[in-house]
């Protein structure tokens, strides 16, 4: 699935115009986008979280040559994977929700 085919699939949940499910489907990504460029994680409970990991200078070899080089340090993006979502994926559960239950409720 591509961000058309998502903002489609919204647009008909939801009942609105695509035009209205591309902006929310846009603000959702640029919000988070944004949050993880400024070095903060996002959590989405039940689906996964986004983290920005420093990744240290270190040497590498240039395969084609042999010689070492230093790789300067850098960010990097995780994304770790909620129980629940790898557990719907691993069970192939279509119907699965990210919805919190209410307290007492179970699954």
């Amino acid at each position: 699935m591509n961000k058309i085919h998502l903002i489609e699939k919204v647009a008909t949940r939801l009942g609105v115009s695509r035009k209205e499910a591309a902006r929310a489907v846009h603000a959702v990504f640029d919000v988070t986008a944004s949050t993880v460029a400024g070095g903060e994680s996002v959590v989405i409970c039940n689906f996964g979280t986004f983290q920005p990991r420093p990744r240290p200078a270190h040497r590498a070899r240039n395969p084609q040559t042999g010689e070492t080089v230093l790789v300067p340090a850098r960010r990097r993006l995780r994304f770790v994977v909620s129980p629940l979502l790898e557990q719907a994926v691993r069970d192939r559960d279509t119907t699965t929700s990210i919805r919190k239950l209410p307290k007492g409720g179970k699954r």
